[in-house]
């Protein structure tokens, strides 16, 4: 397996001392993927585990694990990356095996060379070969990656096709026929370093797959872009300048949401609240995304209301996640019932509440989204309750929800586009309901016509 004269092979005995010295060398990149996770001890981690391997190899890991590494190498054969893969993994739902990317790496003066996307095709092909369907990979955001919520607003060049982001992507496409249409070029997730999709990465992947335009969603963190000593004093502020650069040197083709902040110097919501005007005012930010996990708060709290209130009054969407885990202290913080609860307590009549999608389903709690309103979108909780339930089940809640609430997403390449071919390609959709479901719903949300 080559290109631009790099090879992927599995790695050897010799090769775990370069490992381990890419992996620190990277180390600056790659820690604290989540504020609920403390750097110093990720930091502290990841250096013993790569010291292990780079004494013992991958006896370092419980045989329960079931680890392989792929190295990628230069034309001198000199290791310049590589890819940790696990498949020994279960899904916490559903009980089912599946491949897990422990760690991948591209040394930094290698990138852009799409060694990043090579090693992630030989873990997918590794995960076949062990009968796996899935793949799962922890996203770090530290610097300006994660293009998350993608959408396609049209698909004039032949085929039509979804492109993924690494959270609840949604994508569209214009025009759909035998059944929902598959991509025209594979997803990218280009040197990724536990990192996806630069800015030039996507625009990329957005020309592979015919997407035009592709919504930018922020995670309510402050290390979700690299800042200056100075822009940290107001994080909330500096990220929504770079959403905005982003949508500028894009031309247009990344449609930008706002962030949103709790706590810090952002104690009081009206601070928030008038970030917000000025990003959507003079920024020209489109929408609002609140994350309650990494926001560590409920989704109902009433220090959002005044958020939402100003959300209705300038007339944006909110995306908001809902996926109860373990990473909610009270597991439920982000269900779909305290979504609606904020959605209806905030006192707007209802003309002026504005619009908003249940990330995600809503995870476990997907039942509640049948009777709260809003948009859902399909990533990540479809393929487990088809898996749990079966397709007929999953199609008649589609159906009991209201299609007309319905947008597409996949959460790639945690699960990849073929398997939502394969489960909706078994329902029983018109070539009416594929255009709303791909396209309609989410070009109503975002209010555009062309």
């Amino acid at each position: 397996m080559t290109q631009s004269k790099i090879t992927i092979r599995e790695a050897r005995k010799e090769d775990f001392a370069a490992i381990r010295e890419i992996a620190l060398d990277s180390m600056v990149h790659r820690v604290s993927v989540s504020p609920i996770r403390e750097e110093e001890k990720a930091e502290e981690n990841m250096r013993r585990l790569y010291s292990g391997i780079a004494s013992q190899g991958l006896a370092v890991f419980p045989p329960q694990i079931e680890a392989a590494a792929f190295v990628a190498l230069d034309k001198d054969e000199k290791p310049v990356g590589h890819v940790l893969v696990s498949t020994g993994a279960k899904d916490d739902l559903t009980g089912e095996r599946q491949a897990y990317i422990l760690d991948i790496v591209v040394k930094p003066e290698c990138r852009g060379q799409g060694i990043g996307t090579m090693l992630m095709q030989k873990a997918h092909e590794y995960a076949k070969e062990k009968g796996l369907h899935y793949i799962g990979l922890t996203v770090a955001t530290g610097n300006e990656n994660a293009l998350i919520f993608t959408v396609n607003l049209d698909t004039s060049k032949s085929g039509s096709a979804w492109q993924g982001g690494c959270d609840g992507c949604i994508t569209l496409a214009r025009g759909a026929k035998d059944r929902f249409p598959r991509p025209c070029g594979s997803p990218r997730a280009e040197d990724t370093d536990l990192k996806l999709n630069t800015p030039e990465m996507m625009l990329e992947a957005m020309d592979a797959n015919n997407v035009e335009r592709a919504v930018v969603l922020p995670i309510n963190y402050s290390e979700y872009f690299p800042l200056t000593g100075d822009e940290r004093q107001d994080w909330l502020k500096a990220n929504n300048d770079r959403q905005a650069a982003l949508m500028k040197e894009s031309e247009g083709r990344f449609i930008a949401f706002a962030d949103c902040a709790l706590g810090d110097i952002y104690g009081g919501s009206w601070r928030v609240a008038t970030e917000l005007e000025r990003a959507i005012k003079e920024l020209g930010l489109q929408g609002l995304k609140i994350h309650p996990t990494n926001l560590k708060i409920a989704a109902d709290d009433p220090r959002l209301f005044p958020i939402v209130k100003k959300a209705g009054e300038l007339k944006i969407p909110i995306v908001i996640h809902s996926y109860p885990s373990a990473s909610d202290p009270m597991f439920n913080l982000s269900a779909p019932e305290r979504i609606f609860r904020l959605i209806w307590a905030v006192g707007l009549d209802p003309d002026e509440r504005p619009p908003f999608i249940v990330a995600h389903m809503g995870g476990v709690r997907f039942l509640e989204t049948i009777v709260g309103g809003g948009y859902i979108d399909l990533s990540g909780t479809l393929l487990d309750i088809c898996d749990l339930y079966g397709v007929g089940f999953a199609e008649r809640l589609l159906r009991k929800i209201g299609l007309n609430r319905v947008l597409f997403g996949t959460d790639y390449p945690i699960f990849p586009y073929e398997r939502y071919f394969e489960v909706l390609d078994q329902m029983r959709f018109s070539d009416g309901e594929i255009e709303q479901i791909a396209y309609k719903n989410a070009a109503k949300l975002l209010q555009r016509t062309d």
